[in-house]
């Protein structure tokens, strides 16, 4: 399977899929365009340093416009620019590994239930949604009293965290954490996970 990954951060979601892949744990699987919407993202470097075909695309994240409409045409340049270059190469499951930008929704049916995301929380319908990334989704899951937290894979579709469940994985919430504990807790369960 041709494999694209979509990034914007650090790259250790990007880093567990590689060694996967390199392990053989992901049999006939191949990784073979990395696209970053950050320029100085880490998961570059990563990509590029397992000889793996890394680019940046610019997207909208943390850019301003003057309009909804002004966005929306940006975003669609983006996804414009990265769709003809995942069907050149043939690519078959995109994966958002760390991806800080939403889809259009053409994207999104161009490649239906073959764009997969991973969402730092058990409970996506509660902990998930527009706003709800990174150190904020584990201050919502303290804040609410949960003694249960984890990851949820699914496939991307129209709805923000919304599309269909892949797999869910749990790990506990104690009494003392903090968003940071919870998050470095919830991270090593999505390196195994998400592969």
């Amino acid at each position: 399977m041709k494999i694209a990954v979509l990034v914007s951060g650090k790259g250790t979601g990007l880093q567990a899929i590689i060694d996967h892949v390199r392990l053989g744990v992901l049999l006939n699987s191949r990784i073979i365009q990395v696209v970053s919407n950050n320029p100085d993202a880490e998961a570059i470097k990563k990509a590029l340093s397992s000889n793996i075909g890394a680019r940046f695309v610019e997207g909208v994240a943390g850019r301003r416009f003057s309009s909804p409409e002004e966005r929306e045409k940006e975003r669609s340049k983006f996804d414009d620019n990265v769709s003809s270059m995942f069907l050149k190469n043939g690519v078959e499951l995109v994966v958002c590994a760390g991806f800080n930008q939403v889809l259009s929704d053409v994207f999104v049916r161009r490649y239906s239930n073959s764009i997969m995301n991973i969402h730092p929380a058990y409970n996506i319908e509660k902990f998930g949604g527009s706003g709800m990334v990174g150190l904020k989704v584990h201050e919502a899951v303290i804040n609410a009293g949960e003694n249960l937290s984890g990851c949820t894979v699914h496939y991307i579709d129209s709805i923000i965290d919304r599309g269909p469940v892949i797999i869910r994985v749990s790990v506990p919430v104690f009494k003392n954490d903090t968003p940071e504990r919870l998050a470095d807790r919830v991270a090593i369960i999505e390196h195994r996970t998400y592969p």
